[in-house]
């Protein structure tokens, strides 16, 4: 049975933050390149252009490092093929990074708080890209602007909007269709990180 509707390929990237375990889904275009080896399996970017599995990653970490502490990490990256909604999701290679990590000193993180950004895709459709605990430095509760004006923006905000528009993007919408124009970023506390906390005796 398949795992889920994210056809034709994704991106699982596993992450450390304050202790406890969290996963980005990334939805991404069929791999131009099949191999185990992250080092050669690759990835279609924005500019129809290729790049490994490996440094994909680096170059969106690189993109978001700054929303996290110095003790939050990626620990691991999946890539994985699903051809059609009917078939098994297939990992195609793993990618273990171990020299990644949060750049943000300071306070921790925004113990229930989720960063989204919200786009237009280039025929239609939106996309939707979500920052998981980001370190309060990078979080207002409450805060809902505009993303195409940078008028109250973050420069690490405006960083992402810098990586979607560029040729190396390789995160696409769920119709397949890579980033065409912003739309909002909100931050707002998610109740589902709230009962994990309280399931797991983080909080009572």
């Amino acid at each position: 049975m398949a795992v889920n509707n994210l056809s034709p390929a994704f991106v699982k990237i596993y992450l450390t933050i304050a202790g406890a375990s969290h996963t980005m889904t990334l939805p991404v275009l069929a791999p131009a390149v099949f191999d185990p080896d992250p080092t050669v399996a690759a990835l279609t970017n924005s500019a129809a252009g290729t790049d490994t599995f490996k440094n994909s990653i680096d170059a969106l970490w690189a993109t978001i490092d700054s929303f996290y502490h110095v003790a939050d990490a990626p620990t691991l990256a999946e890539l994985w093929s699903q051809p059609t909604p009917a078939d098994d999701a297939l990992l195609v290679c793993d990618y273990a990074p171990v020299t990644l990590a949060g750049t943000r000193t300071g306070a921790n993180l925004a113990k229930f708080g989720i960063k989204t950004f919200t786009y237009r895709a280039e025929l239609s459709g939106r996309g939707i890209f979500k920052i998981i605990k980001p370190s309060p430095a990078t979080f207002t509760e409450g805060k809902y602007q505009r993303w195409g004006d940078d008028t109250g923006l973050l420069a690490d905000e405006i960083g992402v909007r810098t990586f979607f528009a560029s040729g190396i993007n390789w995160i696409t919408a769920r119709n397949n269709q890579f980033y065409r124009t912003p739309l909002n970023v909100s931050d707002k506390t998610n109740d589902t990180l709230r009962k994990r906390a309280m399931r797991l005796g983080e909080i009572s």
